[in-house]
């Protein structure tokens, strides 16, 4: 019998199909549904495989999804659930299944959300269709996208007829001039949506769409007038994707259009939060992204400037308005005075830093503040451009609700008029919005016990001046999400192949404002593949430390060679691009001509170039960094050795990371053993987990650090890895 629904089950016993959802809210309807499914997956799909840790899953996501409906108020179960599902246990299938049934029992949209492009392709192009195929299950699903990813019939019309308008004071026209290949492009894009025979999705268009083109054929959200307001409203490609949004069973969305959802209120964009059941894939990316979804910032002197174009940009809507017939002018007679403040208080805090910075010279020109509490004369002078900054603020949202009145009144001229004056009005609120929020962000100490916002300011130049950029961002962004996610929604499932670290779900747990035994269950499920028999796990006693990194360097250099396959693929990962550069340049000829770093080329065509070089039976190497240690998938030949060449501890260079380490270091905690390592582990786990990606992949892994072996936390980091066997002096050959 597997572990308890409300225990982890970091070694699950396989589970009869019949125990599949046997669960204690699902209905028995959703349970056989489910059950019904995973039959006619089994027994129709070309090549698949049976896998009970995929069954199990499928019963704890069941679980979770339906015990959100008990009226047990004085002991409700737990409606999130954490899962981490090693490669190879099918999690897509574990979500899907189960996600589908409840959503459609209770009437709710399955809100599916992934942290990259790669695998919001793979849900949309394969998961989907074989499952509707296959499974005898009904649905319906949309990919739900951000406005920048449709084409705007009015926006590229209106750069037909010339090569590009002048930029205005809020940046809301794309300034230079297309070259010919990419006015025709325009024209070309143009045509075909006028000829409809494309859509409009520019992710469908069957060319590379240069940044120049695309900022002329679309919009946003301040740029656009809204549906009934638009002369191209009824056929817009938004606004019929929106459309098709409605009714979906599945939508699938990335983490950012969840958060900025979720900071809209909820439900702007996407389904209500309390009328959608989540599945967060990818989950160990959601906090960072939540964090940087709450962060402000807000240029200096720029935003002087931006002053007197949010003061014409009021003016002239108060006169359109003013002549629209029925309409009432918004009262606006105290706005000038409120920017004028607002600017004295920029030029005040502009005159104060840069006096500071020539006298602090702060290194990387940033001055940070430390745990984010900023001084009583910083304190004053934000307030000085916050307090008027807000008032401003009121009557320029003041005027656009007037102006959006005035918009259902108006007819020919004076309509164009106001839609003309709707975006740059739209775009005033917006970065005044922006201002006032960042520098009341400097006005008030944070809570007592309550995790810091980061704040720090930086020096910059612009053009042959120079500008400041003031920045607030939470260390933390567990309170907005339990307030704005968790508590809101009908049920969630946060699911990675990594998201504990050092063995514990604890980490990701505090980051993500969740509680175990409350309202969530965490669940481990190991991977089916048979590590022992497919991959070596190499641990050279290194005579050198990382911490002296020229003798490092040359020791990889020496080792390397040893370790990398010969006739097949090779990645080899790096904690820094100076170091990568450096092995690179002292491996012999040989060795350079199969080796490819990140960077020389667009990552896709790297991986192409790798991919051939493998299919021609080639020795090919990939030198990467970071990115490469989570997002390449090379399976088979593609990659027969990983090889790391050191742990990847980050440095808390970033003002976030270094205010987060002085919170824990200041409620008596250790950075070191609370950050730094379990961030390591988790890092090391995804670096490892390139290697084996299927059932019939072998390989080996190296782990040239020998902090491995001579510190105490090198044990641990150790034991969290897949059981390989163990040859601490092999090599690949």
């Amino acid at each position: 019998m597997g572990p308890s629904p409300v225990q982890w089950a970091p070694q699950p016993h396989p589970r009869e199909e019949s125990e599949i959802a046997a669960t204690r809210k699902a209905t028995a309807d959703a349970q056989e549904r489910i059950r019904a499914a995973f039959r006619a997956l089994r027994d129709s799909t070309p090549g698949f495989r049976e896998r009970k840790a995929q069954q199990y899953m499928m019963g704890q996501v069941a679980n979770t999804f339906a015990a959100a409906e008990t009226d047990d108020e004085a002991a409700p179960p737990p409606h999130v659930l954490l899962v981490e599902a090693g490669t190879g246990v099918g999690k897509s299938l574990g979500y899907l299944v189960p996600g589908i049934v409840a959503a459609q029992e209770r009437d709710m949209a399955l809100v599916v959300a992934t942290g990259t492009v790669a695998l919001q392709e793979q849900l949309v192009d394969t998961d989907l269709p074989k499952l509707a195929r296959y499974s005898g299950l009904h649905f319906r699903a949309h990919l739900a996208k951000g406005r920048g990813r449709y084409f705007c019939p009015e926006t590229a019309q209106g750069h037909l007829t010339e090569a590009a308008p002048e930029s205005d004071l809020f940046g809301l026209a794309p300034s230079g001039r297309l070259t010919p290949e990419n006015q025709d492009l325009l024209r070309r894009l143009y045509q075909a949506y006028t000829d409809e025979t494309w859509s409009g999705d520019l992710d469908r268009w069957p060319e590379t769409i240069p940044g120049e083109v695309r900022r002329r054929v679309t919009t946003t959200s301040t740029g656009c007038p809204g549906r009934h307001r638009c002369p191209s409203g009824q056929a817009c490609p938004f606004y019929t994707d929106r459309d098709e949004l409605e009714g979906a069973d599945v939508v699938v969305a990335n983490h950012d259009l969840v958060l900025a959802d979720l900071a809209l209120g909820g439900g702007v964009i996407l389904p209500d939060p309390g009328s959608a059941l989540y599945v967060l894939d990818e989950g160990h990316r959601l906090a960072a992204r939540a964090r940087e979804q709450f962060s402000l910032d807000a240029a200096v002197a720029a935003s002087q400037e931006v002053m007197e174009g949010i003061g014409a940009a009021v003016q002239q809507a108060h006169e359109a308005i003013d002549s629209v017939d029925g309409a009432s002018a918004p009262d606006t007679s105290g706005v000038e005075e409120a920017l004028r403040g607002t600017g004295q208080g920029l030029q005040d805090a502009y005159r104060h830093l840069q006096a500071r910075f020539e006298a602090e010279q702060p290194e990387d020109d940033v001055l940070r503040f430390e745990l984010g509490r900023v001084d009583d004369g910083l304190q004053g002078l934000a307030a000085n451009i916050a307090g008027p900054g807000g008032s401003a603020l009121k009557t320029v949202r003041g005027a656009l609700r007037a102006l959006d009145n005035a918009l259902e009144k108006a007819e020919g001229d004076a309509l164009a008029g106001l839609n003309e004056l709707r975006p740059k009005l739209t775009m005033a609120e917006e970065r005044l919005a922006n201002l006032v929020a960042t520098w009341a962000a400097y006005t008030d100490p944070d809570p007592e016990g309550a995790p810091p916002t980061a704040r720090w300011i930086q020096r910059y130049s612009r053009g042959e001046e120079v500008d400041f950029r003031v920045h607030a961002a939470p260390v933390s962004a567990h309170e907005r999400l339990r307030a704005s996610l968790w508590d809101r929604c009908a049920g969630a499932v946060v699911t990675s192949a990594t998201l504990t670290s050092l063995g514990s779900f604890q980490r990701i747990l505090a980051d993500l404002g969740l509680t175990e035994g409350g309202d969530t269950h965490c669940l481990r499920l190991p991977s089916p593949f048979d590590y022992p028999s497919q991959g070596r796990l190499i641990v050279p006693r290194m005579a050198s430390d990382p911490k002296a990194p020229a003798e490092h360097t040359r020791e990889v250099i020496q080792r390397l060679p040893d370790y990398l396959a010969r006739g097949a693929g090779s990645l080899v990962l790096f904690a820094s691009r100076a170091q990568m550069e450096a092995v690179y340049e002292g491996l012999a000829a040989e060795w350079q001509a199969a080796i490819q770093c990140q960077g020389e080329v667009a990552r896709d065509a790297l991986l192409e170039r790798h991919h051939a070089a493998v299919a021609s039976g080639e020795t090919a190497v990939i030198f990467g960094l970071a990115s490469f240690a989570e997002g390449a998938d090379l399976p088979g030949a593609a990659c027969r050795s990983v090889v790391i060449a050191k742990l990847p501890f980050a440095v808390p260079t970033s003002p976030v990371e270094a205010t987060r380490a002085e919170w824990v270091a200041d409620r008596g905690g250790k950075p070191f053993f609370e950050i730094a390592l379990p961030d390591a582990s988790l890092k090391l786990i995804q670096a490892v987990g390139r290697l084996i990606r299927a059932e019939d992949d072998y390989g080996i892994v190296a782990l040239l650090d020998n902090r491995l072996h001579t510190k105490g936390y090198g044990r641990d980091l150790l034991r969290t890895l897949p059981d390989f066997t163990r040859d601490d002096e092999g090599s690949a050959v």
